[in-house]
């Protein structure tokens, strides 16, 4: 089988395609996205990165070949039959409505999910599946008429991690991510002084920056924030120091200090669908706290890897943090629960395979090998996924929907 990648992602500068795909870039989901084409390649399976982004150069990395496209359509619709186009978000109904012909043999790659109404006209437009990243991502369409197109295949862990823990240097803490509302900083910001009444010599190490998601974003002085998001939650707190974005050794060599990592903290508004840094941390020994909601339900195992809040109170999240700084036998048990959690997804040659059968799947019009939610059946037997689709519609056109 043929695989090609739309990779429509501006990098920071002085990266491309190449360096994604030889693990040079730190990590997100897009980063995940574009190494499963290496693991695809190394199953024996032929792949192509369409690099879309300006100034693509021709290449190859990691056994695929990258190839800059203009035209990602039209390059598709020269393939042969048995082909299989991944587009992620950021192009993907772009492109599925440039394609006159070969329906069915677009997938969606949802990094982050899309609105409902969108998907259905995708499913109408042609569009074979649409892969979550986790199951509580896909239960989101469980009451949708198609939601037996959407299947959900875990990211798995890309090249080595040490999976043995190190001595956590103090009463260390780390964040991982975008530092944005997204990611829910702001709600760590609001509650790292909470922190510090409790653990006076609790430090903050910020890993990331808004440049991960905006390139070109203007950034405040603390060179991580934006300029808006600074001067709106950013009270300049003791204990607080911004590390950037590492490469993935780097920062797996850094979090190995640490003796809990916080990542998105939001319960609404998320956009988790998976969240790797969390798995990351884990897979280096270390307990998590973020928020109980989509993705991390799924990678963060509440209460034996690491601890998910259930309200947006800044105690809460202060209070489950301190909760891992203070109490060394609580620490010990999730530094051990997150090794072992985590262990569910190092294998990138399972992820290559689970994509390799949902193609079959998808050639053969199998339903997708995942079970519906109780109350996704239920509320599809209601008819109230097609009765929403209507109103939205009706009510709240979304601006990428077309007559």
């Amino acid at each position: 089988m043929k695989w090609l990648f739309d990779f429509p992602f501006a990098l920071p500068r002085g990266q491309n395609a190449a360096d994604v795909l030889l693990d040079r870039v730190p990590s997100s989901g897009t980063v995940a996205s574009v190494r499963l084409a290496a693991a695809l390649a190394a199953a024996g399976e032929e792949c192509i990165v369409l690099d879309s982004t300006a100034g693509a150069r021709p290449g190859a990395a990691a056994g695929v070949t990258i190839e800059p496209a203009g035209d990602v359509a039209a390059r598709f619709e020269a393939e042969r039959a048995d082909a299989v186009l991944v587009l992620p978000p950021a192009s993907a109904l772009r492109v599925l409505r440039a394609l006159r012909g070969k329906r069915g043999s677009a997938v969606f790659w949802l990094h982050n999910n899309l609105a409902a109404e969108l998907l259905d006209d995708a499913f109408a437009g042609g569009l074979g599946r649409a892969v979550s990243v986790s199951h509580p991502a896909a239960a989101v369409y469980d009451a949708y008429p198609w939601w037996w197109r959407i299947e959900a295949i875990p990211h798995s862990l890309r090249g080595a991690f040490p999976f043995a823990p190190a001595a956590p240097e103090g009463k260390r803490v780390a964040f991982v991510g975008a530092v944005s509302e997204a990611k829910g900083f702001h709600h760590l910001l609001a509650a790292w002084p909470l922190v510090l009444r409790r653990v006076p010599e609790a430090t903050l190490d910020v890993f990331g920056s808004i440049a991960l998601h905006h390139p070109a974003a203007a950034l405040g002085p603390s060179g991580a924030m934006s300029a808006e998001f600074e001067a709106k939650h950013w009270r300049a707190p003791a204990n607080v120091r911004f590390r950037g974005s590492l490469p993935r050794q780097e920062l797996c060599d850094e979090l190995r200090r640490a003796r809990v990592v916080v990542v998105n903290p939001n319960l609404t508004g998320s956009t988790e669908t998976f969240c790797l840094s969390a798995v990351e941390a884990q897979a280096c020994g270390v307990p998590v706290v973020g928020a109980a909601a989509e993705g991390l339900l799924e990678t963060v195992d509440d209460g034996r890897s690491g601890l998910l809040i259930r309200s947006q109170s800044p105690e809460e999240l202060a209070g489950a943090i301190a909760r891992v700084l203070e109490d060394d036998a609580l620490y010990a048990e999730l530094a051990a629960g997150a090794l072992a959690h985590a262990a569910r997804f190092r294998s990138p040659e399972r992820e290559a395979q689970e994509w390799m059968a949902m193609a079959r799947r998808m050639r053969s019009g199998a339903p997708a090998a995942r079970r519906r939610s109780p109350r996704g059946r239920m509320l599809g037997a209601l008819g109230l996924g097609r009765a929403k689709l209507a109103l939205k519609r009706r009510l709240r056109p979304h601006p990428d929907s077309r007559a």
